[in-house]
């Protein structure tokens, strides 16, 4: 009798396993407010978790960050959210890995052009952190983007705390 419960409990998440990941809301572009920030119809900000882009006071690179993510997800365009596992930044933006319909990530395609680096500035949204720093390290080793003199002279956390200046 002692196994009835192990074995409902193995059934149990051998079915969760199975279960369809929860359906991610959708959101039509409405504007690229920078190059990790951008707005939906309805008026709902978006922040791409566990990246960070040039500001774009950081010139040429933030303006660079900008029209790429631009490129990928211009108005009307529709993505799909992957909720954080907090929904909201202090800015109460919404925070989110965020889906193109082909099945390509946003926020590892703007790493993967070298004009983001991964930036976990909290525990909770890790989910995607390997493959975010495996991308980060492909496009610092082929020199793409920022990357192209072989290094980031100022992070943009760096520059928003005014420990260093570009541009």
């Amino acid at each position: 009798m002692r196994s009835l419960p192990f074995a409902l409990l193995a059934a149990s998440a051998a079915l969760l396993a199975q279960s369809p990941a929860p359906p991610r809301p959708s959101c039509r572009v409405a504007r690229v407010i920078d190059g990790d920030t951008f707005t939906c119809t309805g008026g709902r900000r978006v922040r791409l978790l566990s990246i960070d882009a040039p500001e774009r006071a950081q010139h040429p690179a933030g303006d660079s960050a900008t029209a790429t993510l631009q490129r990928l997800i211009h108005r009307d365009v529709t993505v799909a959210l992957e909720l954080g596992r907090d929904s909201l930044d202090r800015y109460g933006r919404t925070l989110a890995f965020v889906w193109l319909e082909d099945g390509r990530m946003v926020n590892e395609e703007l790493v993967r052009r070298g004009w983001a680096v991964v930036y976990l500035y909290d525990r909770k949204n890790l989910q995607h952190a390997d493959r975010l720093r495996a991308t980060e390290d492909s496009a610092r080793l082929e020199r793409r983007g920022w990357w192209r003199s072989g290094a980031i002279p100022c992070r943009p956390r760096d520059f928003r705390a005014t420990r260093c200046r570009v541009g």
